[in-house]
């Protein structure tokens, strides 16, 4: 169960951090 949790925690931050960079590439296009 444990394993499970920090697994899970990690695929959010991943996705999280994936979200962000998307992000800021798009700003950055937008701002060229």
């Amino acid at each position: 169960m444990d394993t499970e949790k920090g697994l899970k925690e990690k695929i959010i931050a991943i996705n999280a951090d994936l979200s962000g960079i998307n992000k800021s590439i798009i700003y950055d296009r937008w701002l060229i």
